[in-house]
């Protein structure tokens, strides 16, 4: 007589494992969506400003692409400071411990209080020494009252921040302290992997500062749209580790990385297929135009790294393992993706599209160096 307990026994277990994993998705998509929306409803306003100022002339969009890189730079570090706020406020709701969230956020606020003032400073200072940086002359005279504007808004882009990432740790992803510092580091390496670039690019010229704002304008939706989905891995993360479930720490962060591709794969497609005409609709200039469809191929290779990398820091976050992702971000950016950017843009004489080549090689790195430690954390 044939013995079938074995094989129904494996199919239960195959059949309640995808089930669960179906569960990930649904509650990564329910917490998820709201955050991607409201990310892009921020975005939509820079992807608008550029839209319009581009098509006022090259030099003025050029000049919003250095100043909008330089604050962009103050203001995902700073984004990254208040993510600290997230997972402690998940872990805390999972445990149940609701009586401390209150406290959280006050410190939280007070400690964005006084970063703001220390970026506001920093920027300042980097406003009045704009002219050693390289960039176009012509370009100065534009730059320096929008970046005043920009510098103004820094104290309320923060509290923002406080107050946001309360909401989405609480679940509450409709409503939209001291961890924050590695990620804030993070975050902000990263972001100056990009924000610095602009610095190079702007060493090319004008027509290279313009296209390299709209490719921004274009990848950054892509990004908040990871960015928004990653807040929800890590939102999940917390509340199980607060439960010591180990199995669905593991399973949330893996669905959240299929989620991921996903959105890159619906993202990228659009993107390509209208690669040439996508200049077009921020620019009157046809060289502006021509080179932002060449570096629409270097946009999608990278499109992998990031949702790799912007998971698993998420997962790490998650956990509370943040520390190392400041060295991680370090090696990936600045010691790769940066000096890569050099190299290809000016020793071998690639111009931007070699600056926007590097970009995949420092976001995949870390993307692979955050999964390596994620998943050493969670056996």
């Amino acid at each position: 007589m044939r013995n079938t307990a074995q094989p129904v026994g494996k199919l239960a277990y195959w059949h309640i494992s995808n089930l669960l994993t179906m569960q990930h998705y649904k509650a990564l998509f329910t917490l998820g969506i709201p955050i991607v929306i409201g990310q892009i409803g921020v975005i939509i306003l820079g992807f608008a400003d550029t839209l319009m100022i581009g098509h006022h002339s090259t030099n003025e969009l050029a000049a919003a692409s250095f100043v909008n890189n330089m604050f962009t730079l103050a203001i995902i570090f700073a984004t990254g400071f208040s993510y600290g706020l997230t997972p402690i406020v998940g872990s805390l709701f999972g445990r149940g411990e609701t009586h401390v969230v209150g406290r959280m956020l006050k410190n939280s606020l007070f400690a964005n209080t006084l970063l703001a003032v220390l970026l506001t400073l920093i920027m300042w200072i980097l406003y009045l020494n704009i002219h050693r940086l390289g960039q176009p002359e012509e370009l100065l005279p534009l730059m320096r009252p929008y970046f005043i504007v920009l510098l103004i808004s820094l104290l309320f882009v923060l509290l923002f921040n406080g107050f946001k990432q309360f909401a989405d740790g609480i679940t509450d992803t409709r409503v939209s302290m001291w961890m924050g510092w590695p990620i804030a580091m993070q975050m902000g390496m990263e972001t100056a992997s990009f924000s610095l670039s602009a610095i190079m690019v702007g060493w090319i010229g004008t027509t290279a500062l313009a296209a390299h704002q709209v490719m921004l304008a274009i990848s950054q939706i892509c990004f908040m749209m990871y960015y928004g989905m990653g807040a929800a891995v890590a939102v999940r993360v917390s509340n199980f580790r607060g439960q010591n479930d180990r199995m669905n720490v593991r399973r949330s962060a893996y669905a959240g990385f299929h989620i991921m591709l996903l959105i890159a794969l619906i993202g990228a497609l659009p993107i390509f297929l209208l690669r040439n005409e996508l200049g077009g609709w921020f620019s009157d200039s046809p060289a502006v135009s021509v080179m932002v469809a060449q570096l629409i191929i270097p946009f999608i290779i990278y499109q992998f790294g990031d949702g790799l990398q912007i998971n698993f820091a998420n997962a790490l976050r998650g956990i509370a393992d943040v520390k190392p992702m400041m060295y991680i971000a370090f090696i990936a950016y600045f010691l790769i993706s940066l000096p890569a950017g050099y190299f290809f843009g000016f020793i071998m004489d690639w111009g931007i599209i070699g600056i926007w080549m590097a970009f995949p090689f420092g976001l995949t790195t870390a993307g692979i160096l955050y999964y390596l430690r994620f998943n050493r954390d969670t056996k």
